[in-house]
């Protein structure tokens, strides 16, 4: 029987598919940096990443004007949530010679908490390939049991180190950046590589560590004041 004859006994036509949202991005508070109208842009170009890999890779393209329309919201806003989006480390904008569309290359972002003392906790970067989804999660779980990455896997690592006030993130890929917290403060809790709950665990650990220096200071204080006073 061909297709055709198939669908001259069919009633409907439903499309089954659809397009995931991770829990953490939820939980880890990424949604809130995303904003509404990034998340829109984003659920478009997930609908339209090639499912499977082409020559030209996996990559979704549609225009301006379509991701605008379906999403609700103007060009230039679109313009400009796509910068944010990428700021963020959700997509990498693809500008190929010869074509008029702009391409994007997603990815997705995956917190792993260290159950351990001896270990830290990591971002990985997993880049969105519908029909590799089921591949990528497998290799989370290898992750989350041996602490390793399989090998030839496309997951990406970045240690996020807490240590005497400095935040420490280290990429397989990219290379390591520092970033200390007493003279950059302002520029940590901005960071969008450092996630929400890191964010917190900063503020805890400052907390406790001005806590710690201020007692010191009060301790000294006092063994000075005793000191001083006349024998």
């Amino acid at each position: 029987m061909s297709d055709k004859s198939k669908q001259m006994d069919l009633f409907y036509r439903i499309d089954k598919k659809f397009t995931k949202i991770l829990n953490s991005m939820v939980d880890s508070g990424e949604l809130a940096k995303i904003q509404p109208n990034g998340l829109a842009i984003l659920v478009v170009l997930k609908r339209f990443t090639s499912y499977y890999q082409s020559k030209s890779g996996i990559y979704a393209y549609p225009s301006l004007e379509k991701i605008g329309t379906l999403a609700g919201i103007s060009e230039k806003t679109v313009r400009r949530q796509i910068i944010r989006l990428t700021d963020l480390g959700y997509l990498k904008v693809i500008k190929t010679a010869g074509k008029r569309k702009q391409e994007y290359l997603l990815s997705e972002k995956f917190y792993a908490v260290s159950l351990r003392d001896d270990t830290e906790d990591k971002l990985l970067h997993a880049p969105y390939i519908p029909h590799k989804m089921k591949q990528i999660e497998r290799d989370l779980e290898v992750f989350e049991q041996e602490g390793m990455i399989p090998a030839n896997s496309p997951i990406t690592i970045s240690n996020i180190e807490i240590k005497n006030l400095q935040v420490n993130i280290i990429n397989n890929m990219t290379g390591s950046q520092s970033v200390n917290i007493v003279s950059d403060l302002n520029k940590v809790i901005d960071d969008p590589n450092i996630p929400t709950w890191a964010k917190q665990r900063i503020k805890t650990t400052l907390k406790q560590k001005l806590t710690e220096a201020s007692k010191e200071i009060e301790t000294s204080l006092i063994g000075n004041t005793d000191d001083n006073k006349p024998k």
